[in-house]
């Protein structure tokens, strides 16, 4: 399994409207109805302006880079802009990582 990582800053750090942009849009949901998907989250900064953080479990490197090639993802990516950071396209800041060892309700990786 892998686990992708983003960090998305929103404009003016804006969180509820990225929040809102992200619940409008069913960007998780549709994700986690996308093949090899397993979970996928938005956090928010509790007390900081620190950027959001979205991640999410896959089954598999392939599945994470058939998501990103995703026809719907990319032509849903042009909104966000409109909720980002200037500087953030909502590309930068991320990275893939391989689930090494797993504790909890999720499967074990292997």
């Amino acid at each position: 399994m892998i686990r992708s990582v983003l960090y998305l800053t929103p404009k003016d750090g804006d969180h509820d409207r990225l929040v809102d942009y992200f619940r409008e849009n069913r960007v998780l949901e549709v994700a986690v109805e996308f093949p090899g998907c397993l979970s996928a989250e938005l956090q928010v900064p509790e007390v900081s302006s620190a950027p959001a953080l979205v991640t999410a479990l896959w089954t598999s490197a392939a599945d994470y880079a058939n998501w990103v090639s995703y026809p719907w993802r990319m032509t849903s990516g042009t909104g966000i802009r409109d909720v980002l950071a200037s500087d953030d396209d909502g590309e930068a800041g991320g990275d893939v990582y391989r689930v090494a060892i797993s504790v909890g309700s999720e499967e074990q990786a292997s």
